[in-house]
């Protein structure tokens, strides 16, 4: 994850393109989930606690993204 964040985590944007910016500052969007299940096992369980529906250890993924440059698209 590191290795894949090091390569994309970068403005795609210059700071003079039309409609990145508000004002002085960059246009982001964040998005998140919650329905990524682990492995049910002793050690998840430990770290990340059980999930009241069905009982599996779920991950949170929490994204942060520039608005703006159709980027994502």
């Amino acid at each position: 994850m590191k290795a894949l964040f090091d390569v994309v985590a970068e403005a795609l944007a210059q700071p003079s393109t039309p409609g990145v910016r508000f004002g002085p500052y960059r246009t982001v969007s964040c998005d998140g989930c919650s329905s990524i299940k682990a492995p049910d096992s002793d050690r998840n369980r430990g770290r990340l606690g059980r999930c009241p529906h069905d009982g599996h250890p779920q991950l949170e993924l929490m994204t942060l993204v520039e608005t703006g440059t159709r980027g994502g698209a």
